[in-house]
């Protein structure tokens, strides 16, 4: 029961037969609470059976699905769902029985659903579009002449960009799944309160506009974020030199050729220099030159054109992609990464929750672990959480600094190069090569 106390009696006028006399003992589609249960006014509600089905509005559902598709107990999803309920229609036995049996109903549905639709991926991705379309904001089959694009927005998302991106950043990732998806995932992501990466759109398709063009589109700056550099340096220093001390100099040397590119040095140069200091570093030095060599002059003119992203910033979009690898690169469904109904089905369900649930915490103050997991997610914010006497910088050359661990105040760790954005240290998070923090 939605709780809902309009209701009325008919009677029937037997001196004039084609007329009935209705006498309402209350008009308004309100419960006991004030609150609108269905109607025109109520978008969250409608249909018959005002009386006899709980009153489930659309935060209450999307909370709901949410821990579902997060993976948490039925009874803890049972309790909030009640929770939610009662706000409405009060404490009630039989609204709790129902609520019990609309949870596992919606529970078993998700379980059983399945990203494929049809057999063909093509096929399966037009019947998904259909059954959604007020989630897709833009679809182009692939043929001869055009390539597949897929443009997904739900309204949450849409509510989000309009709230935290007007007026505002907003950033593009451009790259996510080159290698291992059947294409490569582009998004677009606002800066929410706390300045988290949140995804406001996913784009899915092999071509992706320039820089200048997007720019014109969305008619703001575009900002430009070391991060992905730095990161695929980092991890391949660290993957094919083996001594610490030659990663330090190596990431360091790399640091300083970008930031030459402000004092009018000659970046050839500079390069070949490099390469030659390290020489000995073979396996290092064979990728750089493959990988960045011939392509390095043109990212050092984008970083001269473009305004760069804070560390801010760049932590936040590293938060997001660490996310998205531990949501779609699971072991158990890597044989679904070429297909795209897998992608988007993903995308849509556990990343969306997942985000959804975070905001949700975030601003009502519930779900403790998950809103204290949200705010600790980026590197910035946990750096903040260092305080300066736990940081002792190394008083010659100051190429080191001890920092005392957060979890263990016995136990310190080192950071090599500190006061850079090409900095790295040895605690167990760098040796994933996910994150770095930055000090």
């Amino acid at each position: 029961m939605r709780g809902c106390m309009c209701h009325f009696v008919v009677k029937r006028l037997y001196a004039r037969p084609s007329l009935a006399l209705i006498v309402y003992n209350e008009r308004r589609h309100v419960n006991t609470s004030g609150f609108i249960c269905h109607g025109p006014l109520d978008r969250d509600a409608i249909g018959p059976g005002a009386k006899k089905v709980p009153y489930i509005c659309n935060e209450i559902q999307q909370q709901t699905m949410s821990m579902i598709y997060l993976g948490i107990p039925e009874e803890n999803i049972l309790e909030k769902h009640i929770e939610g309920i009662e706000r409405y229609c009060g404490s009630n036995a039989k609204v709790n029985k129902q609520a019990s049996q609309y949870v596992h109903k919606l529970g078993m549905i998700i379980k059983r659903s399945s990203h494929e639709l049809d057999l063909d991926d093509q096929a399966s991705i037009r019947m998904w579009v259909e059954r959604t379309r007020k989630s897709v904001f833009f679809h182009q089959d692939t043929s001869e002449s055009d390539p597949f694009i897929l443009g997904i927005q739900t309204e949450w998302q849409l509510q989000q960009m309009v709230r935290f991106g007007h007026r505002s950043v907003i950033a593009a990732d451009s790259s996510f799944g080159v290698k291992r998806l059947k294409y490569p995932l582009f998004t677009l992501l606002v800066f929410d309160s706390r300045q988290h990466a949140l995804p406001v759109a996913w784009i899915i398709t092999r071509s992706f506009a320039k820089p200048d063009v997007t720019k014109d589109i969305f008619g703001c700056p575009v900002l430009f974020s070391l991060w992905r550099i730095r990161r695929s340096w980092l991890r391949n220093i660290v993957r094919k030199c083996n001594n610490i001390e030659v990663q330090r100099e190596v990431f360091k040397r790399l640091g300083e050729i970008v930031y030459s590119i402000w004092g009018g040095t000659n970046t050839s140069l500079a390069v070949e220099q490099f390469m030659l200091d390290f020489a000995d570093q073979t396996d290092f030095l064979e990728y750089f030159r493959v990988s960045w060599v011939p392509k390095i002059e043109m990212w050092l003119s984008t970083l001269r054109n473009f305004p760069l992203a804070s560390q801010e910033a760049s932590g936040a979009l590293e938060a997001y992609h660490v996310k998205l690898k531990a949501k779609l690169f699971d072991d158990s469904h890597l044989g679904a990464l070429q297909r795209v109904d897998w992608l988007v089905h993903k995308l849509t369900t556990e990343l969306h929750s997942s985000y959804w649930l975070d905001r949700y915490a975030d601003e009502s103050d519930s779900f403790q672990n998950v809103k204290e997991g949200y705010i600790a997610s980026t590197s910035w914010h946990r750096a903040l959480q260092i305080s300066d006497s736990a940081v002792t910088l190394d008083g010659k050359d100051r190429l080191f600094a001890k920092v005392a661990c957060q979890k263990d105040s016995s136990s310190t760790h080192i950071v090599w190069n500190p006061g850079s954005e090409f900095s790295f240290c040895d605690c167990s998070w760098f040796s994933t090569v996910n994150e770095f923090s930055i000090i």
